[in-house]
């Protein structure tokens, strides 16, 4: 009996170990890749044929070969499984993933729904592989001992995480010395700034790519530390879990991420309402943490402000981005053989080619008066201010800008008026089938 449960452990750390290493290792990856791209991803990317990637790929190169071994783990633990009774949330996720391969089998490009699309690399494959994580966690983790290894190596990530983090936002980014570049980026390689550097350099990016995935992470792990501080046993785990929470505290505030922001304080809320009987038995443990968390922020924001009104924008370096995302939404463009029409709101332009020359008009057919300066259109009705049309004197591209929004088209007498993405394709607009929302379409 005694060999029969030795046995059993041991076949659970094929379970255990590669769990421990996706929560631990695998957010921390960060290492330079280059993708030749297929004629289908460049079409559908900005038309090269080769991208650099240094924060997804490996980590989905990872993310794979531990679900291998976890799959193996399941495959020892095949008896220990059949024990098992399946709940509401493996029915779900086992849902998902039968509706991930019918969207997979159905798809119109194959290697993109298998691998996933450039810079992310979420395919069937890593999607199939969450669904695993999540189940093995739900079926095979379930003493004190399992649950406090995960936590711990979560912590550590987090820790680690949060401290790069903090020191971006204050302006010491670990990633820009030299010695780090060299360890990214492939040999013969050593050019960062047009690959992680498009943020200013305060930005918070850390090993996640984007300050928006750093706060929805921070987000999520701010509920955990605070758990585990709740929880402490011991003076030492009390110290550990309380500097953890004040870590991806300031960290999720200094990604200035509102989303993540917003997520964190709901779940604190939550929190609060699970937790209430132990507040009110541990009032001197709750207040020390909010000090803690005061103190944290208020000292570090006096070295560096904490901007949340414009949100994690304003770490592009280009502050077109800002105009963009406040502009009045399009509600509607549509195109035809000779004709481009645009709807924002109450307006609607059309634009239409007759003969050699363009005609503008209002919903009404209306025609517009215009006003040209050189290649630039204006329209003189007070209605369409913020329409420019730039007509280049070679011809072939019509660039409509609608509220710092440019759109570009392009005319062949075979398919008429089509989008010009960046990559130089043509496409066409597809009526998109919905019900509700309407003018909520941004």
């Amino acid at each position: 009996m005694k060999k029969q449960q030795s046995n059993s452990a041991k076949r659970k750390w094929f379970i255990i170990i590669p769990i421990l290493f996706i929560v631990l290792i695998l957010p921390l990856i960060l290492h330079m890749k280059i993708i030749k791209l297929s004629p289908d991803l460049q079409s559908l990317w900005n038309g090269s044929s080769m991208v650099s990637d240094i924060f997804s790929y490996y980590k989905m190169v990872f993310l794979l070969a531990c679900s291998s071994v976890l799959l193996i783990g399941i495959i020892f633990n095949v008896k220990y499984i059949r024990e098992q009774k399946w709940n509401i949330y493996i029915l779900i996720l086992a849902s998902y993933a039968l509706l991930t391969v019918l969207s997979t089998v159905f798809s119109k490009n194959m290697n993109i729904a298998l691998f996933g699309f450039v810079d992310r690399f979420e395919g069937l494959f890593t999607i199939l592989s969450y669904i695993l994580l999540s189940i093995s966690c739900i079926v095979f983790i379930n003493k004190k001992w399992e649950i406090g290894i995960i936590y711990k190596g979560l912590a550590i990530s987090a820790a680690i995480i949060g401290l790069i983090s903090i020191f971006q936002h204050l302006g010491y980014d670990i990633f820009r010395t030299e010695l780090m570049k060299r360890l990214i980026t492939t040999s013969g390689f050593s050019d960062l700034s047009n690959i992680i550097f498009n943020f200013n350099s305060h930005a918070v990016y850390a090993t996640l790519q984007n300050p928006n995935y750093v706060g929805s992470y921070m987000a999520m792990l701010l509920p955990i530390a605070i758990t585990l501080y709740m929880t402490a046993i011991n003076k030492t785990q009390l110290a550990s879990y309380g500097l953890l929470s004040c870590v991806v505290f300031l960290a999720l505030l200094g990604s200035l991420s509102r989303a993540g922001i917003v997520g964190a304080l709901v779940s604190i809320g939550l929190l609060g309402i699970f937790y209430r009987k132990r507040i009110k038995n541990q009032k001197l443990r709750t207040a020390s943490l909010l000090l803690c968390l005061i103190l944290a922020f208020a000292t570090t924001n006096f070295v560096e402000a904490f901007n949340l009104k414009e949100g994690a924008s304003q770490y592009l370096t280009d502050k077109k981005y800002d105009k963009i995302v406040n502009a009045a939404p399009i509600d509607n463009i549509e195109l035809s053989q000779d004709t481009i029409k645009i709807k924002t709101g109450k307006v609607e332009l059309n634009i239409a080619l007759v003969g050699n020359h363009l005609s503008f008009r209002d919903q009404n057919n209306n025609e517009l008066k215009i006003k040209q300066d050189g290649e630039s259109i204006t329209l003189r009705d007070e209605l369409y201010n913020k329409y420019l049309i730039t007509i280049p004197s070679k011809g072939g591209i019509i660039r409509v800008a609608v509220d710092n929004r440019e759109i570009s088209f392009a005319y062949t007498e075979k398919t008429g008026f089509r989008v010009s993405k960046g990559n130089g394709t043509l496409a066409e607009i597809d009526y998109a089938k919905h019900f509700g929302f309407a003018g909520n379409e941004r």
